[in-house]
This record gives structure tokens, sequence and C-alpha cells, in this order.
């Protein structure tokens, strides 16, 4: 049997919003020995010179993935990085681009704002016949939104031109499986807390974000599940007494959501020694990308 996989892994809940500081939340944590330590779970305005504002905070949040790879690198171990945010769009409205980095491209070059990215997306719906196209992997992993419906462009957008070009561009980040993992970059892997729940813990996928008591209930029911193993095979650990106090106490649900990104990349490791698709793999997600849940 082949030995459990080591990494530093991620998970990233997040936002698009003009104040994303406190909407993205970033949980750090070790996979080790078939266990999952988690090491930090920590709102992205708290970071080192971030803010609640998006052009402190996006900055700040690649400035620590950057210092991880640093870490990562020198301990020989990979960095994966679950995105709860799609990076790509449907072939139906990528423009023909043929190529995800062509489309990627296509998108930072030529849409300086959220808007015009969505505008140029129902124009493109609009000739293919069909009102907000999802991507093969949306129907797959069952997502709530396709990438560009009217809740989701922005964070498509930044995620694209503000986590994913930046780290591609420079040579230090790739974008899975729309490009090969790397043990020496930083590894992006799209990720979807709702459609993990759904899938491997039915039971569980009640609503959590929320200020009643029903939902916090619910949140410690997922949390607690996490920490037992009782739908993983690698169960998780908390290294610190208060993170337990975060992961319930935000009524958003957005640290727990991070950590359920974490959660979605471990999930994926079960037989492979790097996150793998667990849908039925399909040639289209080399373009459209895929969701690992």
């Amino acid at each position: 049997m082949a030995a459990p996989p080591t990494a530093t892994v991620v998970g990233l809940d997040w936002s698009g919003a003009k104040t994303c500081g406190k909407a993205i939340f970033v949980a750090e944590c070790e996979l080790q020995e078939g266990r999952m330590h988690v090491v930090q779970v920590v709102q992205a305005q708290r970071l080192p010179k971030s803010g609640m504002e998006r052009k402190e905070c996006l900055p700040a949040v690649r400035a620590f993935l950057l210092h991880k790879l640093d870490a990562c690198v020198e301990r020989k171990r990979p960095l994966w990085v679950g995105v709860d945010s799609a990076m790509s769009v449907a072939r139906q409205v990528n423009g023909g681009k043929g190529t995800w980095m062509a489309w990627l491209q296509h998108v930072k070059k030529e849409h300086s704002t959220p808007e015009s990215f969505r505008e140029e997306c129902a124009r493109l719906a609009s000739t293919s016949g069909s009102k907000e196209p999802k991507r093969t992997c949306d129907v797959a992993a069952k997502t709530p939104f396709a990438p560009q419906n009217l809740r989701m462009y922005r964070q498509t957008y930044y995620a694209a031109t503000e986590l994913a070009w930046p780290l591609v561009e420079q040579g230090i980040g790739t974008v899975v499986p729309m490009m090969k993992p790397c043990e020496d970059k930083v590894n992006l892997f799209e990720c979807c807390p709702a459609s993990f729940l759904k899938g491997r813990a039915k039971q569980l996928y009640k609503p959590y974000k929320g200020t009643s008591s029903s939902h916090r209930t619910a949140r410690q029911g997922i949390l607690d599940a996490l920490l037992t193993g009782q739908f993983l095979h690698t169960p998780f650990f908390l290294c610190a007494p208060d993170l337990r106090s975060t992961l319930l106490d935000d009524h958003g649900g957005d640290a727990l959501d991070s950590l359920l990104c974490a959660a979605c990349l471990v999930a994926c490791t079960r037989t492979t020694s790097t996150p793998f698709p667990s849908t039925p793999w399909e040639s289209c997600y080399s373009e459209e990308g895929c969701v690992y849940a």
C-alpha cells in the first residue's frame, strides 16, 4: 500500500466583493501521516499588510501563499490550495479560445472590470442558444451556479485575474487540471463545499450559514464529523484551542468553508498521491476546469 500523501494544504473561501478582506478566510493545514493538522484559520484582512479593501487584501493573500511556497520548497513538500471559486467558464462563453490559458490571457487583457467580463459572457451565451451555460464539471459536481451567474461573476473574475493570473504569469503557480501539478509551485484547485457535503455527507447538508442556534448546531456537526473522520479517511486535528470557536462563531460560515475547501483536496487523494477529480474524467476539463470535491 502506498504511503499516505504529505502536503501543506490551504483552503481559501474566496470573494470578489470590494470589502473582501472580511469575507475571505484562509485555512492553513498540514497533511501528514494520515492526519490533517489545522494550523490556523484566519480572516484575510488579518494577514500581514492586508486590509478590508480588495486592493489591499488580494495582494496579501498572494503574498501569504508565496510565503507558504518558500517553506514547502525548503521542506520538499507540495503546496495545494483549494479555492472556493471557479477560475474558468463553459466553452460556450469562452470565446472559442481553444485553451484555458488563451482564455485567461484574454480576460486579463480585454476586461478591466468584472462587469465587462459578464457582459461578454452574456453576449456569447445568447449566440449559443443557452441563457447561462454551466460547465460540464458544474453539472457533474452539482454546483449551485454557473461561474458567470449574477451572484458569482465578480468572484470568478477576481479569482482568474487577481489570483490565478499573477501566479501563473510569474511562473510560480499552476491551475489544475488545466495545467499539470508541480511540487515547486502554488497548485490551485477549484473546490466547492456545497458539492463536497452533498456528495460525501448528505446528512450534514443543511443550512449552516446564519445566526440561529440551529445554524450553529449544523456548523458544529460538520466540524465534529471532520475531527472524528466520520466521512473522510483522514481525521482533522485542531492545533490551537481557539480554532473551534473561530470556525463555529463565524455566522457567515466562511471560516468553515475555508476548512471544507482543504477537506475537498484531502478527499480527492484517497487513492492518489495528488488530488484527482472524484467525478469521471472528461476531456473538456483541460479547457473548462473541474471541481475537486
